[in-house]
């Protein structure tokens, strides 16, 4: 058998620290018909060297942000699912009438328009310039958009359809919207203050 010596060299030798394997010189025994076989190999070396250093990888700082973001998304689109799946089917009608249309506004509208900005769409906030540019500056076409939807905005309305661009929450009642809708231009007025 062949014997096998392993030896490590220090880093004067190589640029790493390398295991270097070296292995002695085989030899078969005889063959029966009594032939003189041997074999053998000179030594052999095999250079093995791992270089761990433990540099900062730039290429993979964008990928680990980026499922980073991912699983922030996925987290908070579960929680909101959750609470979703949670409510009653009902409309809101009766928290409107004990808490008013600021409560429904800061329960149902400020995830998107907190304090009358748009984190979804920069140029369809509730502000008074915002709304006039985007005909949006009446009660009316305010419930509209708000009881049916359009774009990014989903609707609310009872009977909103298609299904796709209506909340998966609660609806609203028609006097929750017209309510929401006044609440809305009167805090136009004021700057959102």
């Amino acid at each position: 058998m062949a014997a096998v010596s392993a030896r490590l060299l220090g880093p004067e030798s190589l640029s790493c620290n390398s295991r270097v394997l070296s292995s002695n010189t085989l030899s078969k025994p005889s063959l029966p018909n009594n032939a003189a076989f041997s074999r053998s190999k000179t030594r052999s070396q095999v250079v093995i060297c791992r270089q761990t250093q433990f540099k900062e990888n730039k290429s993979l700082k964008e990928p680990l942000k980026a499922a980073a973001r991912v699983r922030e998304a996925v987290a908070i689109f579960a929680v909101a699912a959750a609470l979703a799946m949670a409510a009653p089917g009902a409309a809101l009608a009766d928290t409107l009438v004990a808490g008013g249309a600021a409560e429904v506004f800061a329960t149902t509208c400020a995830g998107c328009h907190y304090k009358g900005g748009n984190v979804v769409q920069a140029g369809a906030t509730l502000f008074t310039k915002d709304l006039e540019r985007n005909n949006m500056n009446t009660e009316e076409a305010i419930y509209k958009i708000t009881y049916f939807g359009k774009g990014k905005m989903p609707g609310y309305g009872a009977e909103c359809k298609p299904r796709g661009q209506c909340t998966f929450g609660p609806r609203l009642s028609d006097s929750n919207i017209h309510a929401l809708s006044d609440f809305v231009l009167a805090q136009a007025g004021k700057g959102w203050q």
